[in-house]
């Protein structure tokens, strides 16, 4: 079954690649149609594609590269559309506005695949608009304005907000940064080359549990570079730290 599993994969990958990228544009298409035609809109979907790797690597480094520019980037999050579009409106329910939980998945795959500065950036831009909130709650949605000087993120007038896959975003950003990658089977947790933002220099992860073990983790950032120890352990765990 894994052979016939991997070979299925291996031809999703190929026909993938080959019917969504659009050679013109140097990136993927949002869909194809009816008729197999690519749909060429610029949007923040390719990004969900990044950490399961599924783009071959040069075309994983050309969306990541695309969806920082300006007119997907808006200094808070990634817009769901290009603003070049013809389409596009910032107030736009899938069609400009900025989702916090998209931004996060993308964030994820940018750290996969080595654009850590870049995720943090797009990290970054979710906290000081989290932070703007009222009592701190990351909204289903926001406008995709740009982001100007001391401005505030533009709310999207029927946003629901809380909203569990909004909150969600915020504890996938700090696994991002932290990126820990437990076995608990094997009893074994590796910490690999963690990275905070430039607004937090000290985290604390507090009562974290991997199989039966219960650990204190700090992370402390420094000239650029993260540190990270284990304050407290309660159980056999192997950690293993890698920068």
């Amino acid at each position: 079954m894994a052979d016939r599993w991997l070979e299925e994969a291996t031809d999703l990958k190929e026909r993938f690649n080959r019917d969504f990228w659009m050679e013109d544009l140097d990136f993927c298409a949002l869909a194809l149609d009816g008729e197999g035609n690519q749909v060429d809109s610029i949007s923040s979907n390719p990004g969900h594609c990044l950490h399961l790797g599924i783009f071959t690597p040069e075309k994983a480094n050309s969306v990541a590269e695309r969806l920082q520019a300006p007119d997907m980037f808006n200094g808070w999050g990634i817009r769901t559309l290009s603003s070049l579009s013809p389409a596009y409106n910032p107030m736009g329910y899938h069609v400009g506005s900025v989702w916090p939980h998209d931004n996060s998945l993308t964030a994820m795959g940018l750290r996969s695949i080595g654009y850590v500065d870049q995720a943090l950036e797009v990290a970054q831009g979710l906290f000081d608009m989290t932070m703007q909130q009222p009592y701190q709650r990351p909204p289903e949605l926001f406008c995709g304005y740009e982001r100007l000087g001391e401005g505030s993120p533009v709310q999207y007038p029927v946003a629901c907000t809380p909203q569990a896959w909004a909150t969600g975003t915020i504890f996938q950003l700090l696994h991002m940064m932290v990126n820990l990658v437990p076995d608990a089977p094997s009893n074994y947790l590796r910490i690999i080359d963690p990275a905070l933002p430039e607004s937090i220099n000290r985290l604390s992860l507090q009562n974290l549990r991997v199989g039966q073990t219960l650990l204190d983790l700090e992370f402390e950032r420094s000239n650029g570079t993260t540190a990270c120890r284990v304050v407290k352990k309660r159980g056999n765990l192997r950690v293993v730290i890698e920068a």
